[in-house]
C-alpha cells in the first residue's frame, strides 16, 4: 500500500503499521532517518526554496517491504507534498521519484541566487548605506537556510545508502547514490555562494571604511587650518595691552595674517595631494 495521509489518520492504518511504531511517530522523536529490523522510518522539514516567508514543515515516510506512507500534519502540508508524490508499483521507485521530484529545479534557484549576489556585488562597492548592509544579511540567511536545507538531504541519503537493514535493493541504492551526489553539489555550491557573499561583505566595508576615511580627512583639513586662526584669535582675545591696539593697521594685520596662514596651509595640503 502507498499513501498519502494526515498524522491524525495513522491510527486507521494499524494493520499495516505496528501500533509501537505509531506510538513513536506521534512522540515525534524521528530524528532524519532510523533503521529498524523490517522497515524504515524517515523525516525531513521541507521548506519552500521559492517563498522565504511560507511557513516550512515536517514531512514523516514510514517504508517497509510492503507499505509505503506519506505522513504530514495539515491541509498545506499535503496538498504541496502531492505534487512530489508519483505514485508507482514500487515503493522504493515511488520513494525516489519522490525525493527526485523535491530536488528537481534546484539547479536553476542557486543560478538565480548567484546572479542576484554578483549585482550586488557590483552595487556593494558605490553603496555605502546601511539598507547595503541589510541586502547582504539577507542573502546570508538565505544562503545558510539553504545550506542546512541540503545538509538534511545529504545525511538523509547517506544513510539510505548505508541499507543497515537491507531493506533496499541495489537498483534503489545507486539511485539514491545518485541522488547523494546531487546534494553535495548544492552544498558545494551554497558555500562558494557564501564565500562570494563575504567577500562582497568585506568589500563593502572596506568602500565605508574609505568614505569614513574621506570624512575624517575633510574633519583633518578643516581643523588643521582653522587651529592656527584659533590662536590668533584667542592670542590678540586676551585682557592684556599689545603695541598693535594702538596701530592703525592693527586690525587689517590680524586679517591679513590670518588670510596668509590659511593660504600656507592651503598650499602645504596641495603638495601633500590631501585634497585627492
Amino acid at each position: 500500500m502507498q499513501k498519502l495521509i494526515y498524522k491524525t489518520e495513522i491510527q486507521d492504518y494499524s494493520d499495516e503499521i505496528d501500533q509501537s511504531i505509531i506510538d513513536y511517530i506521534n512522540s515525534e522523536s524521528i530524528v532524519t532517518i532510523e533503521s529498524f529490523d523490517n522497515y524504515n522510518l524517515i523525516a525531513f522539514n521541507w521548506h519552500d526554496l521559492n517563498d522565504n516567508y511560507r511557513k516550512s514543515f515536517k514531512v514523516i515516510i514510514y517504508i517497509d517491504s510492503d507499505d509505503l506512507f506519506f505522513i504530514v500534519d495539515n491541509d498545506n502540508a499535503k496538498s504541496t507534498i502531492e505534487e512530489f508524490i508519483l505514485f508507482s508499483d514500487d515503493n522504493e521507485n515511488t520513494l525516489f521519484l519522490f525525493f527526485r521530484n523535491i530536488l528537481r529545479g534546484n539547479n536553476k534557484i542557486l543560478e538565480d541566487l548567484d546572479m542576484k549576489i554578483s549585482e550586488l556585488d557590483e552595487e556593494a562597492i558605490k553603496n555605502t548605506s546601511d539598507l547595503m548592509s541589510l541586502k547582504i544579511v539577507k542573502y546570508k540567511n538565505r544562503i545558510l537556510s539553504l545550506k542546512r536545507y541540503y545538509e538534511q538531504f545529504e545525511f538523509l541519503f547517506d544513510e539510505i545508502c548505508d541499507n543497515d537493514n537491507n531493506l533496499f535493493t541495489k537498483r534503489c541504492l545507486n539511485n539514491f547514490d545518485i541522488l547523494h551526489n546531487r546534494v553535495l553539489r548544492f552544498i558545494s555550491q551554497t558555500v562558494n555562494l557564501r564565500d562570494y557573499l563575504s567577500q562582497i561583505r568585506e568589500a563593502n566595508q572596506s568602500a565605508i571604511s574609505n568614505e569614513q576615511s574621506k570624512l575624517m580627512k575633510l574633519f583633518t583639513l578643516i581643523t588643521s587650518i582653522f587651529m592656527p586662526l584659533t590662536l590668533i584669535v584667542g592670542w590678540y582675545g586676551m585682557n592684556l595691552k599689545m603695541p598693535e591696539f594702538t596701530w592703525d593697521y592693527g586690525y587689517a594685520f590680524v586679517i591679513i595674517l590670518s588670510v596668509v596662514v590659511s593660504i600656507i596651509w592651503l598650499i602645504i595640503f596641495k603638495n601633500k595631494k590631501w585634497f585627492k
